[in-house]
């Protein structure tokens, strides 16, 4: 199965991240990545459909019409058209780089956070309990922004970043 190791290079992902996408022990997908054990199906189907999408996203790229078949005219406009779809294409991958490591920052803020407020409850329960509902308030939004900048996210930005990079990525000659 190294599809599965192709995929989540192609969209910049660590196995952790991979892994935690799919729902599944990260030794089981380096396993898998090295063909030494068979990803359960509905992993299998997970991840497929992951390939599908960044195999269909270049297709279409692809499938464009055989250059050498237009008019001078014709591949002067598609030239202008690519230009255009490239510098939209480069603007999105920045916007979309910046919100992935805002996601990450702001994911590695809210497990630091999580990760200490169990003593950090027991300190306040002891000399003042009235900011526990405080401390409740703070777990409550560490886990909300752990779920909305959690590696399922993070993992569809990649493969967004992907799919602009193959527009990127083209040339007309």
């Amino acid at each position: 199965m190294k599809w599965v190791n192709a995929l989540r290079k192609e969209l910049w992902c660590t196995q952790h991240e991979m892994s935690a996408y799919l729902g599944m022990n990260r030794s089981l997908l380096a396993l898998a990545e090295t063909s030494r054990r068979d990803l359960p199906t509905p992993f299998q189907i997970d991840a497929l459909q992951l390939y599908v999408d960044i195999d269909t996203l270049k297709k279409n790229v692809e499938e464009l019409p055989a250059y050498e078949n237009l008019t001078n005219e014709e591949k002067a406009r598609e030239q202008e058209i690519l230009k255009q779809q490239q510098l939209r294409a480069g603007r999105e991958i920045a916007r979309l780089q910046q919100k992935l490591g805002e996601m990450v920052e702001a994911y590695e803020k809210a497990k630091t956070t999580l990760a200490m407020l169990p003593s950090l409850k027991i300190k306040v329960a002891n000399r003042n309990a009235q900011l526990l509902p405080l401390l409740e308030l703070c777990e409550s939004k560490a886990n909300d922004a752990l779920t909305s900048n959690g590696l399922d996210g993070q993992i569809k930005l990649r493969a967004r970043i992907a799919g602009l990079q193959a527009i990127m990525d083209m040339e007309v000659s």
